[in-house]
């Protein structure tokens, strides 16, 4: 009975900890998408441009950038295209 007692109150705090992980989540996302609005900047534009910043000084092509975010071609040419 006490196992099943702690089992139960464990979950019941796991899951309280994991609301407040989300909701930590999602502020964050809010402020970024924001601060990045008043850039005229979408998400993907920006960790295409925290990558070449990254990388300044390479040769860096379109493939390499697919790879890096694990997007196929076209929708890396859609991103820098914006």
């Amino acid at each position: 009975m006490c196992y099943n007692l702690c089992s139960i109150l464990q979950r019941r705090c796991d899951s309280l900890i994991c609301e407040k992980m989300k909701n930590v989540v999602n502020y964050t996302k809010t402020k970024f998408n924001n601060d990045l609005k008043k850039l005229n900047l979408t998400a993907s534009q920006y960790v295409v441009l925290k990558y070449l910043i990254q990388n300044e000084g390479n040769k860096i092509i379109q493939k390499d950038i697919g790879e890096y975010l694990v997007l196929k071609h076209s929708t890396v040419i859609g991103i820098i295209n914006r």
